[in-house]
């Protein structure tokens, strides 16, 4: 559902990531958001709860700032769409947003 959500943003491509094997290593997001002209944004997925403690999320959060945009994406049950949060690497927290490109502009 959040590739599709994805998908429907114009001039974007979404690359999935699939954990391949139960024994693999933990990956710190869900899937890759690529838009021209914008940071790659790294989509961790969620229902019904953010999560924010989690190991892959706080693996997501400690992930370098430079170039990137990390983000939680949390679908509830019933509803359309998704509610967004961003990490802001200042003030250390997850804020929240519209839409994943929210601040226009190019490279933020």
């Amino acid at each position: 559902m959040a590739v599709a959500y994805a998908r429907t943003i114009p001039n974007v491509r979404v690359l999935p990531l699939y954990q391949v094997s139960m024994f693999a290593q933990p990956q710190p997001c869900d899937m890759i958001v690529l838009r021209e002209g914008y940071n790659p944004i790294f989509v961790e997925v969620r229902t019904n709860s953010y999560g924010l403690n989690k190991p892959s999320t706080l693996a997501l959060s400690a992930l370098p700032d430079s170039g990137i945009v990390k983000q939680v994406w949390m679908h509830k049950d019933g509803e359309k769409g998704f509610v967004i949060r961003e990490w802001d690497s200042l003030s250390a927290s997850w804020l929240y947003k519209d839409s994943p490109y929210q601040q226009e502009g190019s490279c933020k």
